[in-house]
């Protein structure tokens, strides 16, 4: 195991071990009873000692534990994959040793396995934030690095495998789904470009911080996500944290839906027979048997019909959670006319003809089941959630840029 020395001098802690990639682990807190709060580990005492995987556990709980723009739980888990798949390649490296030439020949060891190029270059990203994370006690960077981008042969992420579907591909889609619930989910999915984490997330007139829908507003509001099937109180973005309205067609659907399958209020729209969320990999299973290229397929769909019909920008990207780009955008509130957007919502329409509902096998045994489980209350949700310690932002943007080194 990786192991990271105490930088507290009147610690009598030699070492703590850290395992890289797992969230349930005490690194980054000393094992020292003497301090009752514990303290910070890192590796600072001799820095020449200092191996990448050691760092690499250490950099990774900074990610984890820190206030400043907290890390998603999908980032974080994305993440710790690639730290798991660079120690055995580079982990007993010391950081001194870890330089331009390192990266490039972990780059050709990279396509060596055939992993596509947006992911060498994220694991070479993290390759360079590691190496920059170790600063010393006024907190300048130890392994000051010109990464040299021409020399490294970084390959180029283009032409990027982004599937979208056709008006055709999601009628086929709702006619073949095996039951309503199905058939609601994609329509919601194709209707208003949630993401599939958000959509599992919607609950029946729902708590203010439970992403909701309310058949009397005619729009979802996005608060809340899923991951690992719970459900958490965290937004991939910023501007995740936004009310989607509906074509009052789909609100229809949604409400008939919910009477036929006597769904009660603060219960999940798309619920699991003990009424906790339906687990992705349920969702994913049923999709793949419809031969569509992944959710995120419905999202492009919805957003390519409504570029097509004219929908103002500023409302496309505030309806799908997108950051604007400049200060023009920012100074834009037309995501704020609520009027405005429903009216674009009524006019620009689904694209794909609403399927009928039936009272389902499935449904009528439902009704004769134990009533189903109701989500916690506002406050019992937001302890739940507490341990996440994140907020509504992601890792900067810049973190995978480059700056080629004339």
């Amino acid at each position: 195991m990786p192991r990271a020395r105490c930088v507290f001098e009147d610690c009598p802690t030699e070492a703590l071990e850290v395992i890289p990639g797992n969230s349930n682990f005490q690194s980054g807190n000393c094992s020292s009873n003497r301090r009752k709060d514990g303290h910070k580990s890192m590796p600072l005492r001799d820095e020449n000692a200092v191996t990448f995987g050691q760092q690499a556990a250490v950099w990774f709980h900074e990610l984890e534990v820190r206030k400043r723009k907290p890390v998603s739980p999908a980032t974080l888990h994305a993440f710790g994959s690639y730290v798991r798949r660079l120690t055995p390649m580079i982990g007993e490296m010391k950081l001194t040793d870890v330089n331009n030439g390192t990266v490039r020949q972990l780059v050709q060891r990279l396509d060596e396995q055939k992993l596509s190029a947006k992911t060498i270059n994220e694991l070479a990203a993290v390759v360079k934030q590691v190496v920059g994370s170790v600063v010393d006690q006024d907190g300048n960077k130890v392994y000051r690095r010109e990464w040299n981008y021409n020399f490294i042969d970084l390959p180029v992420v283009s032409n990027q495998n982004q599937p979208c579907v056709s008006d055709r591909d999601v009628e086929r889609c709702i006619k073949d789904a095996a039951s309503d619930q199905e058939r609601v989910l994609y329509c919601v999915l194709a209707g208003s470009g949630l993401r599939i984490a958000e959509a599992l997330a919607i609950h029946v007139n729902g708590a203010q911080d439970q992403t909701s829908w309310n058949s009397e507003s005619q729009a979802i509001d996005v608060r809340s996500s899923i991951f690992n099937g719970q459900e958490i109180g965290r937004l991939k973005t910023a501007a995740a944290k936004r009310v989607v309205d509906l074509y009052p067609g789909l609100n229809d659907l949604i409400a008939q839906y919910v009477e036929i399958n006597g769904i009660q209020p603060g219960g999940y729209l798309f619920q699991a027979r003990n009424g906790r969320p339906m687990h992705m990999k349920t969702a994913r299973g049923r999709l793949a048997k419809r031969n569509i290229p992944g959710f995120h397929a419905f999202r492009r769909y919805r957003i390519t019909r409504l570029r097509e019909l004219g929908v103002p920008e500023d409302i496309i990207r505030y309806w799908v959670g997108h950051e604007g780009h400049g200060i023009t955008d920012r100074y834009c509130k037309l995501g704020e006319n609520v009027e405005l957007r429903k009216q674009w919502a009524t006019q620009a329409g689904l694209g794909f003809v609403l399927p009928e509902l039936v009272d389902s096998p499935r449904t009528a045994s439902r009704r004769g089941a134990p009533k189903p489980v109701i989500p916690p209350t506002s406050a019992a949700f937001a302890e739940e959630v507490a341990r996440y310690q994140a907020s509504d932002n992601d890792l900067p943007a810049e973190l995978f840029e480059t700056v080629e080194v004339k």
